[in-house]
């Protein structure tokens, strides 16, 4: 039993680790100089948005969101905890390392001239 709880909470762990080292590097980070329009924060935020509709709901529009892209095993379990971690970083993008560094500004000045 004790395995099975670990299994069950492994992923979820994993992306709390994240979120907390995402939160922490976001205080750390410069305050935003500029905002972005509202049709691009839209044309962004309703994606996420109905992805996570999407994900958590039962009764999902489409049969072909029910069904399963692997079956379920142990292996495809474990190949998914190994990609996560390293898959975390690429999310954020450049945005997360050089955000409070000027690196993203400097290196696009260097491309203009």
């Amino acid at each position: 039993m004790p395995r099975l709880l670990l299994y069950r909470q492994l992923i979820t762990l994993l992306w709390l680790a994240w979120a907390l080292y995402w939160i922490v590097s976001a205080a750390n980070s410069k305050t935003t100089r500029r905002r972005e329009s509202l049709g691009s924060r839209l044309a962004h935020i309703l994606p996420l948005v109905l992805g996570g509709v999407l994900l958590a709901g039962n009764a999902l529009p489409w049969r072909g969101l029910h069904d399963r892209l692997w079956p379920r095993s142990l292996a495809a379990y474990w190949i998914g905890v190994v990609l996560l971690p390293p898959g975390s970083p690429s999310r954020c993008g450049r945005a997360c390392t050089s955000a409070g560094t000027g690196a993203a500004r400097s290196r696009s000045r260097k491309a203009t001239s």
